[in-house]
């Protein structure tokens, strides 16, 4: 029975330290940044003292995850390829917390190129230093203590230089003494030197109160070493003549050998104070320092060895080195002392460390099983908590589900009424797009047909290109007696409004051109204009509408060649070939164009009467007349205009080409121009050979 209660608590016992081992960690999520860029792919090593705990590598953010202890003091490595290394110092025991410690920490070490470090595990030189505060986040120490941090460790190096070197300068302002003082001056050290070695064997107390008058302990050996020297010299004249020396106390004290000995003494006093409450750091501070004057004393000794003349030096040599073999003896024992001392203080440790332990079992059983019952507690509230919003969201969504069941039912109801209207509308279109069909066909069948031209014109051609399915631009073509006229339309608008207005206009000239007005192009334009304006209800210039047509409007006398001509806004334009004024031989292209007065055929601003032109015409010459529909279309490589002037050139150019074959061309050009763009407004261009 025994050993089953046994079994059982020693399974308690190993859980309890498990949940001690498992709550004494946590994961730091830290960051690094260097000048504040993310450094990846560095090394990243965790000393405890000089065992490494942990190893990773940071991510292409400059993160890592790494799990730490409690209550320990680290030093976080960075290393990587062409970069110094840096180095950080973080506490983690913490400064009286005041929050519960988390799982898990996050940190960003933000470092400056100017202060890497040295490689390994040494914690004195390390580029920052972070600790846990009272609130349980890791936060960087302050500027003002990590002044004082490296301040300190200056002065420590200085110190431990100091110390290395302080002996040396004692024997080397000894030597500088007269030779007949050097012995007596040499034996008082040795003095002062045997005084300081008792401290190593006294307590606490005792050694603070003797240090503290060691100064002027030291001082009044010096002086009586000086001032009244008792130095073993067989000549009596001698030792009298010494002792009658005019001393100057103010230079005694000035000398360089006195000051050093004298600052010695209050740095041993000083470290005295600064370890009284460590008796083992102070021995062995004491240890180091005696060593390091032992080994001053031995090189000394070998000096005086060889340099000694007399019996007395021998003997005095001698007494030396039995003063040496004693201290080195009593620093043997010190070590043994401090060996001894550092036992017991283990001991003691682990006897402490047992107990509490033993003593914490219990408790650390109570805080687990009130931890677990404070957990289970707090878990049955939130699920209690979860279940209830759980139960809210439900009534939630159902009520949403209601809503947009209703929505969607609306929304049914809504897409029929839009089918049944897009049906209408559809339907409705066709009808449109049948009535407009059917008004091209009437429009058609007014405009002269290919054979009519044909028959009248003989070499001509017509590029007539529409924008929508009727067009406003109209071409007119008639012969009377011996005369053709021809006309070359632009009314305003396109599509249906424009058909509507070109059908007006050829009905209007059907009704004005006969034989008696084959007289003068510009009375038949001027009446043209009346008609539109009568027709249009245009009385009132101000409030009337702008509807109208620009024409070109010409006839060509087929007997005698003679061409009238009267426009409103389209230009005639007539290419020939003249003979070169320089050569007679050679013939060159011009282009003659007969300009439109600046006036539509409708009401206008500033009304006058249309010019008319009249030229000879000759064989071969080419007439062209055209809407503006070509000019303004938007096409080529930036979408601009194609304009005028380059449907000037194109005419110019091809002139000399067949009829069929130009309008081809200019076909084409068009269609190659346009692109993908849209067609701005109806084309129309009508050429004629004579």
């Amino acid at each position: 029975m025994l050993k089953k209660v046994l079994i059982f608590y020693g399974f308690i016992l190993f859980f309890a330290i498990a949940n001690i081992f498992s709550q004494n960690t946590f994961n730091l999520n830290a960051q690094l940044l260097i000048d504040k860029k993310a450094i990846n792919d560095a090394d990243v090593t965790v000393f405890s003292g000089s065992k490494i705990i942990a190893q990773t590598k940071t991510n292409k953010l400059g993160k890592f995850i790494v799990d730490f202890p409690f209550q320990g003091i680290l030093v976080i490595q960075f290393k990587k390829e062409g970069m110094p290394v840096y180095k950080v110092l973080i506490s983690t025991k913490g400064k009286d917390l005041d929050v519960e410690m988390t799982k898990t920490k996050v940190v960003v070490f933000t470092l400056q190129s100017n202060v890497a470090s040295f490689e390994g595990p040494d914690p004195k030189n390390v580029s920052a230093s972070y600790y846990i505060n009272k609130n349980g986040l890791i936060v960087e120490e302050s500027k003002e203590s990590s002044d004082k941090v490296i301040s300190a460790k200056n002065e420590q190096i200085k110190i431990e230089n100091k110390i290395e070197n302080l002996n040396k300068d004692i024997n080397s302002g000894i030597n500088q003494l007269p030779k007949n003082e050097v012995n007596g001056v040499k034996l008082k050290l040795d003095l002062v030197n045997a005084q300081i070695d008792s401290l190593l064997f006294l307590s606490r107390k005792q050694s603070a109160l003797i240090l503290q008058n060691a100064n002027s302990k030291a001082e009044e050996i010096i002086s009586n070493a000086y001032f009244k020297p008792n130095i073993d010299i067989q000549d009596g004249n001698l030792k009298n003549e010494i002792r009658n020396l005019p001393i100057d106390e103010k230079k005694f004290y000035q000398r360089k050998d006195i000051i050093i000995y004298n600052q010695t003494i209050s740095k041993l006093t000083n470290d005295a104070v600064l370890h009284k409450k460590d008796s083992i750091v102070f021995l062995v501070t004491m240890v180091q320092l005696k060593e390091e004057v032992i080994k001053a004393a031995r090189l000394q000794l070998e000096i005086d060895k060889l340099n000694a003349r007399t019996k007395a030096d021998s003997i005095e040599i001698q007494r030396k080195e039995f003063k040496i073999l004693q201290i080195e003896e009593q620093i043997k024992f010190t070590k043994y002392e401090i060996s001894l001392k550092n036992l017991e203080i283990q001991n003691k440790n682990e006897f402490i460390s047992f107990m509490v332990i033993s003593a914490s079992l219990l408790l650390i059983l109570a805080f687990i099983l009130y931890s677990s019952y404070k957990r289970k507690k707090k878990n049955v509230e939130i699920l209690s908590k979860i279940n209830l919003l759980i139960n809210e969201q439900n009534e939630e969504i159902k009520t949403q589900n209601n809503e947009l069941q209703q929505r969607n039912e609306e929304i049914e109801t809504q897409k029929e009424e839009i089918i049944q209207q897009r049906d209408i509308v559809v339907s409705q279109k066709v009808e449109i797009i049948d009535s407009i069909n059917y008004a091209k066909f009437i429009q058609n069948a007014i405009l002269p047909s290919e054979a009519y031209l044909n028959d009248i014109l003989k070499e001509h051609f017509v590029f007539y290109k529409p924008r929508d399915i009727v067009s406003g631009d109209f071409y007119w073509v008639k012969t009377i007696k011996n005369f053709t006229i021809i006309a070359v339309a632009d009314c305003t608008g396109h599509g249906v409004p424009g058909a509507f207005m070109s059908m007006l206009g050829i009905s209007f000239l059907n009704e004005l051109v006969s034989t008696r007005s084959l007289d003068n192009t510009s009375e038949l334009l001027n009446r043209l204009r009346n008609k539109v304006k009568n027709s249009l209800h245009q009385g009132d210039k101000d409030n009337a509408t702008k509807d109208g047509m620009d024409l070109s409007f010409y006839m060509i006398n087929n007997e005698t060649l003679e061409l009238q001509y009267s426009g409103a806004y389209i230009s005639l334009y007539i290419v020939r070939m003249q003979n070169d004024a320089l050569d007679s031989t050679h013939e060159i292209k011009q282009l003659i164009e007969l300009k439109a007065d600046r006036q539509p055929i409708a009401i206008h601003l500033d009304e006058k009467e249309f010019t008319n032109h009249k030229i000879q015409l000759k064989k071969n010459d080419c007439l062209y007349s055209f809407s503006d529909g070509f000019a303004d279309q938007f096409g080529g490589v930036n979408g601009q205009k194609y304009k005028s002037k380059q449907l000037k050139d194109l005419i110019t150019e091809i002139h000399n080409k067949p009829m069929d074959e130009q309008k081809t061309i200019i076909e084409k050009t068009f269609y190659d121009w346009k692109g993908l763009f849209e067609q701005v407004d109806d084309v129309l261009i009508m050429g004629v050979k004579i």
